[in-house]
């Protein structure tokens, strides 16, 4: 804090470390913005992370992808990047905007609501957003499914499609919005 406040006017060693620590995640997240031979390589030790070999930045945001192939995890800098994301994500500050329609069918269907839906629905706590979603290829657009597609969970699936666009009590995320209102990309159209 300044002289004026009754502080000392020195830097907080424990802030400064993780500010000086953040180039890392900069080269994660703006790479256009931080060019770093180290780009690459990151991007591909990241993709081993379970479900995440299609958009590799998702073990940032999902902590249930923490799981790898990679060994021994205690000696790898994954760690302390993965802290610092959560650090200066505090308050969600950082969202997802571009994701794979296969790794949102691979994710968890509560990661795939907003928040205060979760916590007044407890049962759209489910695993698998794949129950409740297609890719529709004839559209070329994710959906919800309807009547005679369900397989599993019909009457949550049901509840849920009116949920959504009946009633509007339950708000998908937006980057799940970006596949039901466009198609992919061509590189992304390999379903």
């Amino acid at each position: 804090m300044p002289y004026e406040y009754g502080g000392l006017k020195v830097l907080n060693p424990a802030i400064q470390h993780k500010l000086l620590q953040k180039r890392w995640l900069n080269y994660l997240l703006d790479p256009s913005g931080y060019p770093s031979f180290l780009y690459p390589l990151m991007l591909n030790h990241l993709a081993m992370f379970k479900n995440a070999n299609e958009f590799p930045l998702l073990p940032l945001f999902d902590t249930e992808c923490l799981t790898s192939t990679i060994s021994p995890m205690h000696l790898s800098i994954w760690p302390v990047i993965f802290g610092l994301f959560d650090y200066f994500n505090h308050q969600g500050a950082i969202q997802l905007k571009q994701v794979p329609v296969k790794t949102i069918l691979s994710m968890a269907l509560r990661k795939l609501l907003i928040y205060p839906a979760i916590s007044e629905n407890g049962h759209w706590k489910l695993r698998h957003a794949d129950l409740f979603m297609v890719f529709d290829t004839s559209q070329q657009r994710l959906r919800l499914k309807v009547i005679g597609e369900y397989s599993r969970y019909p009457r949550l699936c049901q509840i849920l499609y009116k949920d959504v666009l009946t009633h509007r009590n339950i708000k998908l995320k937006p980057f799940v919005w970006n596949h039901i209102l466009e198609s992919p990309t061509i590189a992304e159209n390999s379903i």
